[in-house]
């Protein structure tokens, strides 16, 4: 990005409950402000004083990147983080109760030099401690770790790295001791969280993930249930189906938030260190044949590039919402599953508002710790939003906090 453009920031947000003598208590987490990409239009720039007030408790800035010459977490632009000061002004909202969290991983950084990182126990240690130093530095209040994915790099299981289940574990921990030393150093700041965002797809979590071993270190997981499917699949799909889609068998057929969820419960991590994963944005697809535009429909070509954030395979909700007040959309909701929206050969599934009170109604349901969304630069957070900007954090929050239910939000759709 070149100096004094506008960025297009990523800040995902996290909601979550946690009981309290058997009262809901709003965790909300917003994240992410380190993975820039190029100006495009000043409508999808974001910046640190646009990220949303009481909705969010927490902010995760992503992303870190590992600089595997040196051993040492670096910002992925230092420019940005320290010569337009992103990072200082991130962390100075902390004096409105926000935490502020530093993140590190990603999915294009996601590569094998991470596992040889783990797996030597004396770059282990030496990260953790550069880590625990870096954080503290920075005024920030944890450490999120989003390596995509341990044992399966980007989604590819490869037995080359089966020992990174247990290394994984190691370095977790080699944090967690770090972090308790700087506790002790300076008892009186705030204390160093530590987290971990997850995989939903049962491969990827059985070949890299000790799920009893991680939940003891860690203070919160959140899973990433969205992208279950995606444009590369050559058939439209849901970006984050609520429950099972009935049209899909063989083992996508668990591609869903339920089973996702389940996946980790049944592997032994308590619904109160869960987070679910709501995506900001929407999957966007280009049909075969503009008469054949339901769910499956084949869709091989390249989609659409987004207005505003000229990416191409995803849409951030507010060109969503233009597109379907400005471009008269047809909009299909498919109750408990997700929601779409076509013309001609644009096809684009995503989480309305419905869909978000759905899920979050779910979580207070289950109990879970709470919900995490990506990210905010996708939510609609232009102050001409219709509704207001933030529907979709908005909406959850209010119905974790029982402000308004299913229901209400139905009736408004």
């Amino acid at each position: 990005m070149e100096k004094g453009s506008a960025p297009q920031i990523p800040f995902e947000c996290v909601t979550g409950v946690k009981r309290v003598k058997d009262e809901s208590e709003v965790l909300e987490h917003s994240s992410e402000l380190d993975r820039i990409g190029p100006r495009i239009s000043d409508k999808a720039a974001y910046f640190p004083e646009n990220i949303p007030g009481a909705p969010c408790t927490d902010i995760v800035y992503s992303f870190a990147l590992l600089n595997d010459t040196s051993n040492s977490f670096e910002p992925a632009d230092p420019y940005l983080a320290f010569d337009k000061n992103f990072y200082k002004r991130v962390t100075a909202l902390s004096e409105n109760g926000y935490r502020v969290i530093l993140s590190a991983g990603g999915w294009n950084e996601s590569k094998s030099k991470y596992s040889k990182m783990m797996a030597d126990e004396n770059l282990r240690y030496a990260l953790a401690q550069q880590t625990a130093n870096f954080i503290v530095e920075n005024n920030f209040c944890g450490f999120d770790f989003d390596l995509e994915y341990p044992g399966a790099y980007q989604g590819e299981v490869d037995s080359r790295y089966a020992d990174d289940k247990v290394n994984f574990v190691a370095f977790l921990w080699e944090l967690r001791l770090a972090f308790n030393q700087k506790q002790e150093e300076f008892p009186d700041m705030c204390r160093l969280s530590l987290s971990i965002a997850v995989s939903a797809n049962e491969r990827i979590v059985d070949a890299g993930y000790d799920v009893p071993r991680i939940v003891e270190v860690c203070d919160w997981i959140g899973v990433m249930t969205y992208d279950f499917f995606v444009h590369s699949d050559g058939f439209t799909g849901f970006v984050s189906p609520f429950q099972s889609v009935p049209e899909i068998t063989g083992p996508k057929k668990k591609f869903n938030v339920i089973d996702g969820m389940n996946l980790w419960l049944e592997r032994g991590a308590p619904a109160e260190k869960l987070i679910v994963g709501f995506p900001a944005y929407g999957q966007a697809y280009l049909l075969d044949d503009a008469n054949r535009h339901y769910y499956g429909a084949p869709a091989t070509g390249k989609p659409t590039p987004g207005k505003y954030t000229a990416s191409s395979g995803t849409l951030a909700f507010y060109e969503i919402i233009d597109n379907v007040n400005e471009m008269n959309y047809n909009v299909v909701h498919n109750p408990y599953l997700e929601t779409y929206s076509y013309k001609g050969l644009d096809w684009v599934s995503y989480d309305d508002t419905l869909d978000a009170a759905i899920k979050a109604e779910y979580i207070k349901e289950i109990c879970f710790r709470g919900a995490m969304f990506w990210s905010l630069d996708n939510e609609c957070f232009q102050e001409n939003c219709p509704g207001g900007s933030y529907p979709l954090i908005w909406t959850v929050h209010n119905i974790l906090h029982g402000k308004k239910t299913v229901d209400d939000v139905r009736n408004i759709t």
